[in-house]
């Protein structure tokens, strides 16, 4: 006997219809209210917190997406009440993680603690206790917040992944922030858009919404890798898994993503940013070959000793101080004034640690105690952190903070290698190697500029969370078996 599934009677259909129908008017009624009696900032900032906590509840693999797209847009986009003005990604940050724990506490499901979200703890709570010798509180608490705020997301990221959530949205997410940034950064250099001491070689640099052109080129660092490696991985090739047949469809925006990102890093002039995107492509390239797919652990450990070690003998060189104008007999030009000034900040940053070695002067003290301790006359306004974030981090942690950033990078090169090994799938390969190649290209990057800076750490975030979950296996898993 066959037995028909039941449905709905067509009563119920047209209530259930008629009352979509006076939610969506009601809504609109609200949102028209709102707008005549608020102004347009405090009401994006309520429309954006609502989205928030609504996708934390119901999607947060959106939400992530939500979060990671609001990166490149935060300092275009401030919203707020009266005189308080936030940016659009802590309104989303903070509104997404409010619905996302309470819905994991009214689902009783456990927390998941990772690797990363341990030494991203570590190098948090090292930044923190910088704070003892800080002159300014409230520089210290900004530098700790964009710190502390990588943890929860982190955390969010590895447990919404590990329980079957597609990765689909951040990955649109990031190709439409390389490509929005990309359309910004063009608009700048034809208009000459910025300051005139952005202009280099007859050209502005383009800053797009960071308001830097090396911020600017350390957020293509973190898109365009990405966005290479599904080109490379899904070109041609037949997907093996559901997600990645996704995937494959949406390969034209992937490679779009990625010519603007390598384009627009052009835009930026950025040198240290071109040759941390090299890296970052000579990882891909290299994670390519068959021998390493089952070396992978040496090598992501050789690459992390080699750039920790690295940044400790440079410091070494630099407490020497053989590294002055005077001592190398240089004379400033302006063909060479930015090399000159990066080293300065170099040298000062070792001087602050040779002041303060285990707790550092302070997190986000380094403009405060620049001019007391460097030691080339000729540049004596600090640019705001030591252009190097092994000497950043040593400067304003000390050897304890720098002890847990070394630890976070341990931990994400261990976790990248654990899910090169494990990967079962075409997609969840692709994603990986992606994402070791935009590490790789910011810790080099890291060794010329402070890639922490702004929201960036969000982003970076999500993608190690992500990758730390098909580590795990919980992405193909509960893919294959839906």
């Amino acid at each position: 006997m066959m037995v028909r599934s039941a449905s709905p009677p067509a009563g119920d259909r047209i209530e259930g219809e008629s009352l979509r129908i006076v939610a969506a008017l009601l809504a609109s009624a609200i949102c028209a209210f709102l707008l005549a009696i608020l102004h347009i900032e405090t009401v994006l900032a309520i429309s954006l917190f609502v989205a928030g906590l609504y996708a934390g509840v119901r999607r947060p693999d959106i939400g992530l997406a939500l979060m990671a797209l609001s990166v490149p847009v935060q300092r275009s986009l401030l919203v707020g009440f009266g005189e308080t003005a936030v940016t659009t990604t802590k309104v989303l940050l903070w509104s997404t993680l409010a619905g996302w724990v309470w819905s994991m506490m009214v689902s009783r499901r456990s927390v998941i603690f990772d690797k990363v979200t341990f030494g991203a703890a570590l190098a948090a709570g090292g930044v923190a206790l910088s704070g003892w010798n800080a002159r300014d509180g409230g520089l210290w608490m900004g530098e700790s917040y964009r710190w502390f705020a990588m943890v929860p997301v982190a955390c969010m990221a590895i447990n919404v992944y590990r329980r079957g959530a597609s990765p689909i949205p951040f990955l649109v997410a990031t190709a439409a922030g390389a490509i929005a940034s990309f359309g910004l950064a063009v608009w700048q250099v034809a208009r000459s858009i910025g300051p005139d001491s952005f202009e280099t070689r007859g050209l502005m640099r383009a800053t797009g919404s960071f308001g830097h052109p090396n911020q600017l080129a350390i957020y293509f660092e973190l898109t365009t890798p990405l966005m290479a490696a599904l080109v490379v991985f899904l070109w041609k090739r037949q997907p093996d898994s559901p997600l990645g047949r996704q995937l494959h469809r949406l390969r034209a925006l992937w490679i779009i993503a990625a010519g603007c990102g390598f384009a627009g890093l052009f835009f930026t002039q950025s040198r240290g940013g071109s040759i941390g995107m090299v890296a970052g492509l000579m990882t891909i390239l290299l994670l390519t070959w068959p021998v390493l797919k089952v070396r992978s652990h040496v090598l992501m450990a050789v690459a992390g000793s080699a750039m920790i070690l690295g940044s400790i003998v440079l410091v070494l060189l630099l407490s020497e101080g053989d590294f002055t104008n005077d001592k190398r007999s240089v004379q400033v030009t302006p063909g060479n004034f930015a090399v000159e000034e990066r080293v300065a900040h170099w040298i000062a940053g070792v001087e602050m640690v040779k002041d303060n070695p285990f707790l550092g002067i302070g997190a986000g003290n380094y403009d405060l105690n620049f001019r007391d301790e460097t030691t080339t006359w000729r540049f004596r306004i600090g640019r705001g952190h030591a252009h190097n974030s092994y000497i950043q981090m040593l400067a304003q942690s000390g050897v304890v903070g720098f002890a847990g950033y070394a630890l976070l990078i341990a931990m994400v090169g261990l976790t990248i290698a654990q899910a090169l090994d494990r990967a079962p799938t075409l997609m969840t390969r692709s994603i990986t190697i992606g994402v070791a190649g935009m590490s790789a290209a910011l810790l080099v990057h890291a060794v010329f500029e402070y890639v922490h800076v702004l929201s960036l750490n969000l982003h970076m975030a999500i993608a190690w969370g992500l990758v730390s979950a098909i580590a795990a296996g919980g992405v193909d898993s509960l893919i294959r078996s839906r």
